[in-house]
């Protein structure tokens, strides 16, 4: 047999084989059409008909949801008013038709708003006419809830309708859940819906007599029963009265303790209302020694809940200055995701101060303060409270801090165990040594912002202070790189690359604590020019060593034109002022007082053309007073084009009449 032949049997077989898979595959679609179906398919055929009936059955649950709830009283006037409120509550629609709606709003509930004051849903249309609608529509509200204040602060969803009253009524409606509150305010302070409508009453609403009403109620129970028409804060009362002081001390204690033991999932919350804070206050004043030791273990987790406001702050630093170590350590461990915020409170800071500056345990508020403040430490030094956590380890003292903030810095004492008669400090290790030691958690952070933001610092009015600070406390090596990154601003051009900064080429760098750095630098200018920035130049010539030598050298050259700016005269002033480059100064302004004395309007200029013509005279430079210091250049206009008003006198004949009201105008 030939090859041909060969390869043309085998193409039969093959074609052969091709045919009788066709036929097998007919016949199996074949026994398909009479009843056997296909695995595939039933499969398929059978998720479509589980997801049908799914449908179905999610269809029947959805009417019989909505058939129990038309079976409720007043569901079909709830409907209605959901489809009101879906019309009127929108910001775009007209005032008019607004108003025509909530007043068939009102008309359709009329009688019934206590029925559906209490639904999730209802509620919010009632809330929406008291914040929306005209005050004889709220007056139609107020007048069926009135006598229930107290039942809707209760609940769930009441107690907003009744702080919305607060907040949009009248002040005769506020005055009224003022009274109904009266006697009932310590018990009501422990309701977690109540207490939030309590709190709003109090911080929000209440004027000063009307808070020291309501406080009346923690010293003792009879003064809710009993009001008396001058309330008296509590120093008052014990002055007049000191033989209450034992109960109002109990009273307090089991008050705190009823708010420490509440079982209820807004437990910590209580703490943040300012009602308490006070009352908190008192009681760490008051109580003695061990009932106050005892009373800090329980609140040193909530510390960091009460220290946004006056009371609570001053609470807060008792509770650290008096806490035992491990006090301490949870109060530290609390302020854990709050450290940013905490230390830039205005009121809050203090507590924070108070802590790092009595804690012993110098690795655990490194760790955990410090650590959070390097993420931020850029917006922390540049802002008034947070500048102090850093300016508290590089320059303790009266220049930064109030006189109020170090009384309550100062270490508190207690009486010894053993002799009751001896004093004993609760902080032990020795101040400057934990300042030192918590400085090293943080000096790295602190150099390198100022070595790569420096700009940012000087430029700002509470960011130089701490510039400042960092230049003077750095020694050596680091001094010297502090100092070359603010000599590079000064006389600054556009055009030149920054040394110091080795980020500004915009390198992607591995995330490490220096998020700061991550943000893009401001555009720097030449701070000698800077309005801003002149005035930390003229910090460093007068309390830095060396640095005017350095300055005297780069700008030297340019003296002239300096001292004829607004701003940079100043800095050029304080370079006279030191008789070591007087002479220096003088060189090179000489034969210039024309052109240092062509501006009227720049002091320091005028100042520095005197002492060009008579250079004997130093005057000026002895004891310059507070206004030649800090009244510097600012554009003024013209006196030649301003005309001053000259007043005349009612008695010439020229004086002009006096002025109508509108009353005798319109007449």
């Amino acid at each position: 047999m030939s090859s041909d032949e060969a390869h043309d049997e085998q193409y039969d077989g093959e074609e052969n084989e091709d045919e009788m898979q066709v036929d097998s595959n007919e016949a199996e679609n074949d026994d398909n059409e009479e009843g056997q179906s296909n695995p595939k398919k039933r499969k398929m055929d059978f998720g479509a008909d589980q997801s049908e009936a799914k449908r179905a059955k999610k269809k029947e649950q959805k009417e019989e949801k909505l058939k129990k709830k038309l079976m409720k009283p007043n569901a079909a006037m709830v409907a209605e008013l959901l489809y009101h409120w879906e019309n009127f509550r929108q910001r775009d629609v007209e005032k008019t038709k607004r108003i025509a709606i909530m007043d068939q709003v009102l008309q359709s509930c009329k009688g019934k708003i206590m029925d559906i004051i209490f639904k999730s849903d209802a509620c919010r249309v009632i809330e929406s006419v008291l914040k929306l609608g005209l005050l004889r529509q709220r007056e139609v509200i107020w007048q069926e809830i009135k006598d229930d204040i107290i039942v809707m602060s209760k609940n769930h969803y009441g107690h907003h309708v009744v702080v919305k009253v607060l907040k949009y009524g009248s002040k005769e409606m506020r005055k009224h859940v003022l009274k109904q509150f009266n006697g009932k305010v310590v018990k009501l302070c422990k309701h977690r819906d109540a207490s939030e409508v309590l709190e709003y009453l109090f911080a929000e609403v209440a004027d000063k007599t009307e808070q020291l009403s309501l406080l009346e109620e923690f010293w003792s129970p009879e003064f809710g029963i009993i009001k008396s028409k001058t309330p008296r804060k509590l120093d008052d009362i014990l002055a007049a009265e000191p033989e209450r002081r034992p109960s109002v001390v109990k009273y307090l204690h089991e008050t705190i303790l009823a708010l420490l033991n509440r079982k209820d999932t807004a437990k910590a919350a209580a703490f943040t209302h300012s009602i308490v804070h006070e009352p908190i206050l008192k009681y760490l004043q008051l109580a003695a020694p061990k009932e106050r030791s005892e009373m800090i273990t329980f609140l040193s987790e909530h510390v960091a809940r009460f220290l946004h406001t006056k009371p609570g702050s001053l609470a807060g630093v008792l509770c650290v200055g008096y806490g035992a170590a491990k006090d301490r350590k949870t109060i530290t461990r609390s302020f854990k995701g709050y450290v940013d915020r905490i230390c830039r409170e205005e009121n809050g800071h203090v507590v924070l101060l108070k802590l790092l500056d009595a804690t012993d345990d110098t690795v655990l508020t490194g760790k955990s303060i410090y650590s959070e403040m390097k993420k931020n430490l850029l917006e922390i030094a540049n802002d008034k409270n947070g500048r102090l956590s850093l300016l508290l380890l590089l320059c303790p003292g009266k220049r930064y801090f109030p006189v109020a903030t170090l009384e309550q810095l100062k270490v508190f004492e207690v009486p010894d165990a053993e002799d009751p008669s001896k004093m004993v400090p609760m902080s032990k290790k020795d101040a400057d040594k934990r300042r030192t030691e918590l400085l090293e958690s943080i000096w790295d952070e602190t150099k390198e912002m100022v070595l790569h933001r420096a700009f940012s610092l000087i430029t700002n009015v509470y960011g130089r202070d701490v510039l400042v600070e960092a230049i003077k406390h750095a020694e050596g090596e680091a001094r010297n790189e502090m100092l070359a990154a603010v000599l590079e601003l000064c006389d600054w051009n556009p055009e030149q690359i920054s040394k110091s900064s080795k980020y500004s080429s915009g390198e992607k760098k591995k995330f490490h604590a220096l998020d700061f750095l991550r943000e893009e630098e401001p555009q720097k200018e030449d701070i000698l020019v800077h309005s801003l920035g002149h005035r930390t130049v003229r910090r460093l010539i007068t309390e830095v060593d060396g640095f005017d030598a350095l300055l005297m050298a780069k700008i030297e050259s340019k003296l002239l034109s300096l001292a004829t700016k607004p701003y940079s005269s100043w800095v050029v002033f304080d370079l006279a002022r030191s008789e070591q480059f007087r002479p220096r100064v003088l060189a090179a302004l000489k034969g210039h007082a024309k052109e240092l004395a062509a501006d009227a309007n720049n002091r320091a200029s005028q100042f520095l053309a005197k002492f060009v013509q008579n250079p004997s005279d130093t005057s000026i430079f002895e004891k310059p007073s507070n206004d030649d210091a800090h009244k510097e250049a600012t554009p003024k206009p013209d006196a030649k084009k301003v005309e001053t008003p000259t007043k005349k006198s009612p008695a010439k004949s020229d004086a002009q009449p006096k002025k109508q009201p509108n009353s005798a105008k319109k007449k």
